[in-house]
This record gives structure tokens, C-alpha cells and sequence, in this order.
């Protein structure tokens, strides 16, 4: 659909609505109440840097002048500009070169793989104008009487004298800009993305309390935004109440990443290994000294069993192995028995299933550095290999 894109800056900015709010969480609240209650939804389009935490840099910043009941005057520290999810799209040029890539693939080569589904819309990007414009400024109130432009000038002349008089706040400018070629009212909630905060109950609900059925996980996310989002968001609204196939989707994401090993398994691991090294320095060697503990074995106590003394004594290899091998497991199984209250049994399955699966990403981290290393010591010596 063809659409003629709106300047911002050639509307009429006495029709624009302002408001000021004490911090940025109290501005972005307003703002979320206002997309659900009118259905739409904004993204930044542009941000300063360190918005919500700018500073005073320098004493030349313009002095604006808000009139009306209560006069005021501000410095913009920085700036945020919110754009309607339809607007302008930044990715259009590289879509398209995409798209020619693909369609000039597809004509050399008649084995190249074909699209089974087709977009009806290439994009929801509508060029639609509507924007807010969010200000981090600082706030003074002039002196009673200063109505003239000589009067206004020695005011913002004091004010840049010392900023440090003024208040921050948070200003929020709605401008008279209407949303414009996309739909509006009930159904303009259909093409829009998962909240944020819906996401992360999803997670929650997956890593902590196990849900594991999507008809389940959409009961309690439909009792999660009747009890916390206000207003009532509409029932169409997919910001809100997502389909089952989004659902599945961060289901299945939060149960991966609950088995990575950034996460609590890799945490476990790290607490048994420390709980390894204490117990060697402390238990094991009396001196330490320079050199790394497990590369030999000065004075060894604390064993009951002579035998086994006598040969981590004798091998320093094998200290490494007896560590890695016993006393890693051992201290594993011990945490988390202490952790889940399982028995013995469970628990030593659970931990060298953990082990196991840590050597394998380290096995598997470790091939593809060789394979990477492998590639470039051929590209290096491909002139030597192609004269043999």
C-alpha cells in the first residue's frame, strides 16, 4: 500500500500535548497505558545516548520557554523518539537486496530450495507518522513579572549560569500527529509482538514451576494479565494474549536456556569445584606455597586409607585424575542431595549426567577450534598443496 510519509517537524507544535513526569518508569507506565487502551504500540525509533541518565556537559544548552498558566523554562539533556510498530521501515533497502539475492539464486539453480508459505504482507511497516517525543530535561521556574524579551533573556541567561538549580524530569510530548494507513480500534492489536513482561512470566512459569502445556501455560497467563495488566487490555490484542504457536515458541526458548550451562547446572558445577579446591587446600596440603595445588604433593593428610597416600604421593598425574573423578562427583552428589533432598542414588545419576554433558560441549568447543585452525592452515599453505 502506498502511503506519503508525514514530517514531524511541520506540524503545528501549539496543538501538541505535554506532560511531565517525575522519572522515566512513571513515563513509560503512562505511555503503556495509553497503547492499551487505544490499541496501538510504539518502539524506539531514536534515543541519545545514556537517555534517562544524561548529564550537564556544557553551560551552551538552549533555554526553552513553555507558556501558559504556569510558565516554566527547561534544558533538553536528552532525547527519545517513539515510533508506531507501522512505521517507516530502516531494513527496507537491505530487504530488498535480500529478496533480488534470493530470486536470482532460485533462477541459476532450478534445485534451489522453494518457499512453502507465502506472506500475503511483505511487512507491517506502513509509513504511519504517529510518534511520541520523550525529553530528559532540567526544569526552572522564572521570577514573577518576566514577560518581555529582555526580561526572558537575562532568565535564560541565569539559568546557564548554574544548571544545577534545575529539576530533572521526564517530559512526554504527544504530538497532533493521527496514526495513519494501518488498521485501528479493536483489530490493530493483532499484528502486534508478545510483551515483554508476559514473556518473561512464561519463563518463569517454565524454569521454576515446571508448566509444560501450552493450554495450561495460556490459563495462567490469562490469570497473570487480568490480576497485573490496567487497564483490561481487548481479548484481540496478541500483546497481551498471544496464540499457542508464540507461546510454544518461548516455552520451548526458556526450557532451552534452562539447560544451558550459563545457567543453574553450570552454578552447581562451579560450587562443587570450589567446594573441591577448599577442601584440597585446606584438608590435603599444609603449604601451598607458588606452586598451583594440584601439580604435586607435598604433604598429604587427612586419608585414612595408607595405600591410596602412598601412590597420590608418588604420582602427581594421578592427583589430577582422583580429583576429577571422585572427589568432583562426590562433591556434587553431596550438593545436591543438600540442595533437593534426594537420595544418594538419584542424585549421583543427575551429577555424572552433568559432568557428561559438560565434557561434551567442551568436546564439541573444542573441535570446531580445530576445525576453524584447520581452514585457515589450509588457505595459508594452498599454494604449497595445489604444486604437489
Amino acid at each position: 500500500m502506498a502511503s506519503v510519509s508525514v514530517n514531524l517537524h511541520a506540524r503545528n507544535r501549539n496543538e501538541d500535548e505535554i506532560l511531565i513526569f517525575s522519572s522515566l518508569g512513571d513515563a513509560k507506565a503512562h505511555i503503556k497505558k495509553e497503547e492499551i487502551e487505544t490499541n496501538n504500540r510504539y518502539i524506539i525509533g531514536y534515543s541519545t545516548k545514556n537517555f534517562g541518565n544524561s548529564v550537564v556537559t556544557s553551560s551552551s544548552h538552549k533555554v526553552c520557554w513553555v507558556h501558559g498558566v504556569n510558565p516554566y523554562m527547561y534544558v533538553s539533556l536528552g532525547h527519545q523518539v517513539l515510533k508506531c510498530h507501522h512505521g517507516t521501515d530502516k531494513n527496507k533497502k537491505k530487504k530488498m537486496e535480500k529478496e533480488k539475492t534470493k530470486t536470482f539464486s532460485s533462477e541459476q539453480h532450478s534445485y534451489a530450495k522453494k518457499k512453502t508459505r507465502h506472506a500475503l504482507q511483505p511487512s507491517k511497516k506502513m509509513d504511519c507518522p504517529a510518534s511520541i517525543i520523550l525529553k530528559e530535561v532540567l526544569i526552572f521556574t522564572p521570577e514573577e513579572g518576566s514577560s518581555s524579551e529582555l526580561d526572558k533573556k537575562m532568565a535564560a541567561s541565569n539559568v546557564r549560569s548554574d544548571l544545577s538549580k534545575g529539576i530533572k524530569k521526564i517530559m512526554v510530548v504527544f504530538p497532533n500527529v493521527e496514526h495513519k494507513y494501518h488498521t485501528s480500534g479493536e483489530n490493530a492489536g493483532l499484528l502486534q509482538r508478545i510483551d515483554s513482561d508476559v514473556a518473561s512470566k512464561i519463563k518463569e512459569l517454565v524454569v521454576e514451576d515446571g508448566v509444560a502445556n501450552v493450554e495450561e501455560m495460556q490459563r495462567h497467563l490469562t490469570s497473570f494479565v487480568t490480576k497485573n495488566v490496567t487497564p483490561a487490555p481487548s481479548k484481540t490484542n496478541r500483546r497481551f494474549a498471544p496464540t499457542k504457536k508464540v507461546i510454544r515458541y518461548h516455552m520451548n526458548k526458556a526450557a532451552k536456556k534452562g539447560c544451558d550451562s550459563s545457567d543453574d547446572q553450570h552454578n552447581l558445577v562451579q560450587l562443587a569445584i570450589e567446594c573441591v579446591r577448599f577442601y584440597i587446600k585446606e584438608a590435603f596440603l599444609e603449604k601451598i606455597e607458588s606452586e598451583p595445588y594440584l601439580s604435586t604433593m607435598r604433604q598429604v593428610k587427612g586419608l585414612q586409607d595408607q595405600e591410596l597416600l602412598k601412590i597420590l604421593s608418588e604420582d602427581k598425574h594421578l592427583v589430577g585424575a582422583y580429583v576429577e573423578h571422585v572427589l568432583v562427583r562426590e562433591a556434587l552428589a553431596a550438593i545436591f542431595v543438600a540442595f533437593t533432598g534426594d537420595t544418594y542414588t538419584n542424585a549421583n545419576v543427575e551429577c555424572c549426567s552433568i559432568i557428561h554433558r559438560s565434557t561434551l560441549r567442551a568436546m564439541q568447543a573444542a573441535c570446531a577450534i580445530g576445525e576453524a585452525k584447520k581452514n585457515e592452515l589450509l588457505n595459508r599453505y594452498k599454494h604449497i598443496s595445489g604444486k604437489c
